[in-house]
């Protein structure tokens, strides 16, 4: 999960993914309180990237759970 004020710069040019690996396929997917992008990698692995925008207040977001999201899109968070 990643929290940020810059969420543009981690999904609208994602080269940022190639950190893992090399890529076959990146799926991205607006929820509007955050954003998934799933990667393919070439290594077989697929991996879901959520990202929390933290607003232009640093709002601190803590992980508490997220349910499969290729069914229920569902993802708990506590502001602290």
């Amino acid at each position: 999960m990643l929290v940020t004020d810059k969420v543009d710069a981690y999904t609208n040019k994602p080269v940022w993914l190639e950190h893992f690996g090399s890529y076959s396929k990146c799926h991205k997917a607006d929820h509007g309180f955050f954003q998934i992008l799933k990667a393919s990698y070439d290594c077989g692995v697929t991996v879901s990237f959520i990202i929390i925008n933290a607003n232009d207040k640093g709002d601190i977001y803590t992980f508490c759970e997220v349910e499969d999201l290729e069914k229920s899109v569902k993802i708990l968070v506590k502001k602290d």
